[in-house]
Order: C-alpha cells, then structure tokens, then sequence
C-alpha cells in the first residue's frame, strides 16, 4: 500500500563531532534538492558533548530554519539521542544516520521511495568498509548470528548502520522503549514490513569513532538482555543438571565413606568443585543481576532523558497520530 511522505525528519546524534560537523552541515543542506517535494526537517541532539559542537549546532539553526538543536543534560549514548530526536518528530517518516557521514544522507530519498511504496522500515546496511580489521569484522559475524540466533523476532539486521522509519513505526517505537534501547533490537521487534539497501561504508574523514571497545561491550549487553530470555533460561537448565549432578556426587561420596573406601582424603578434590559450583553459582547470579537491574530501572519510571538546551523546534501537536 503506497502512502503519501510529504516530510522527513532526520534525526543525527551528536557528541564531540566539531571538527566533522560542517562537512555534515553541507551534505545535508545538499540532501533538500534531492528529496524534492519531501520537506526535510533535521534534528541534530547533542549527547553533552565537551567540545564546540553545541556552540556550531546553534549557529547552524539560526541559519537554517529546518534544522533543529537538543542538548541532553547528561552523556546517555546514541540510541538514548535518537529516541529524545524522535519524541520530537512530527513528520511522514524519521530517520537516524550518524554525524561521521559514513553513513550517507544521499542514500535518503531512496529510503523515502521504498517508504512511499509502503514499508514501514527501511535498513541501510554495508557491504563492505574500508580499514576494517579482521577482529572487527570477526565479532560484528559472532554478534549478528548471537543475536539472530536468540531474538525472539530472528530478523536482525547484518551489518545493518541506519534506518528509516515511517510514522507509526517510530511513534509505536517511543511506546515500547525501555530505560537502556537497543534499536537494533527494538525495531525489528515492531514486525512491520521491511525493506533493505546496501551500501559501501566509506572511511571517517575528520574526528575519531567514539565507540571504544567498553561501549561496544555495554551496547552488546544491552542488545543481548532486551532481544531474549533465553540466558534466564539456560541457567535454569544449567542449574537443574548442576544440582542433579551434585546430587549424585553426594550420594557416591557418602556410598564410599560408608563403605570405608574412601578416607579423610579428598581435600584436593573438595576444593576443585567448590570452586568450580561456586563460580557458576556467581556466573548466574551476575546474569540475574543484569535482568533484574534493567527491570528496575523500568519500573522505577526514571526519565530517560533531559533536555538541557535546544533551538530551532517546531511547534509540536499535542497528540500525533
């Protein structure tokens, strides 16, 4: 089913990118020509960054009127950025691409087409990058097939970079975000018809990436955690053979006290399966905690984020529908 996209809203995380940010500020005001009747309006959020990057981002809204600034009160990572960006957007279709413009803004009214022809997502994924180290492409393989293999949906993205999203997929995206997103996983959980490009990723032309290895790390935990339960339940599984098993020991060790085989001796042996059961005792339990830390932080209905400062944005109906 075709819909009408009379406006798109690009929302682009930003954090310590001055020195890229007027490449990115021409690339885009290039992108309106291309999309044609479709109005772009751009959301540019700051995750608090400590460079100029606020001081450049407001002066560029003052020379552009459809651009637009949010500042968070505090650094919350990319994802927690685009969805402050999107809580804001009123437009046809919203979509996410990175500061670095190694993710392409020409590939956008593409997006839009496939959006127009009605799907309500469209991937933007890479085929190949340039200075891509073997251990990098190695654990981008390991994690797609962790999380295709365990998500509840199986349909994460490879290698996916952005997206575009129509209207009631991202207002029914806001809905369902916890405290930690992961849109990797959030989005396909929506199960609305998808589409995808592909794309080579070209090399960062100024500033550096931010993700270190921790934040990819973090960012792994919380796409793990919010896709499956299914680590909940292997250490279920885990437990009830740990227990079974140990339950056996017992009785053997106590068949062979009893029957005088076995002496005092065994203090070695001892000591290896406390170790050994009290280890896996604490695996599970740091598991748990993971689980338990995030429904927490849901429960507990903390704000997600605050917007500390801002510029340029338009006025937003009460209710969008």
């Amino acid at each position: 089913m075709k819909r009408p996209i009379r406006s798109i809203a690009i929302v682009i995380p930003i954090y310590n990118e001055a020195a890229a940010l007027p490449d990115l500020f021409a690339a885009i005001e290039r992108l309106k020509d291309a999309l044609g009747d479709c109005a772009p309006h751009v959301y540019f959020v700051d995750d608090h960054s400590s460079d100029n990057s606020p001081a450049l981002l407001h002066e560029a809204c003052e020379r552009v009127d459809w651009f637009s600034f949010l500042r968070l009160s505090r650094r919350s990572g990319p994802h927690v950025a685009i969805v402050a960006g999107l809580a804001h957007c009123t437009e046809d279709c919203a979509a996410f691409i990175a500061a670095d413009l190694q993710d392409p803004p020409e590939l956008l009214p593409m997006m839009a087409d496939l959006c127009r022809a009605g799907h309500d997502v469209v991937w933007a994924t890479w085929s190949t990058t340039q200075n891509r180290s073997l251990v990098e492409e190695a654990a981008s393989k390991l994690f797609h097939e962790i999380m295709r293999k365990i998500s509840e949906t199986g349909q994460i993205p490879y290698r996916a970079s952005f997206a575009l999203l129509s209207r009631r997929s991202y207002r029914n995206l806001l809905l369902g975000c916890g405290q930690r997103p992961s849109l990797i996983v959030e989005i396909p959980r929506l199960g609305y018809n998808v589409a995808t490009l592909t794309f080579d990723k070209p090399q960062r032309r100024k500033g550096r990436s931010k993700w270190s290895v921790s934040r990819k790390i973090l960012a792994f935990a919380d796409a793990l955690v919010a896709s499956s339960y299914l680590p909940i339940r292997v250490m279920s599984y885990v437990g009830v053979a740990t227990s079974f098993i140990g339950f056996l020991g017992a009785v053997v060790v106590i068949a062979l006290r009893l029957s005088d085989i076995v002496k005092v001796e065994g203090w070695t042996s001892l000591m290896v399966l406390v170790l050994v059961f009290s280890g896996l005792q604490m695996l599970m339990l740091g598991i748990l905690g993971e689980y338990l830390w995030r429904t927490q932080q849901d429960v507990g209905k903390r704000t997600l984020y605050l917007i500390e400062d801002q510029a340029g944005l338009p006025d937003r109906p009460d209710e969008a529908k």
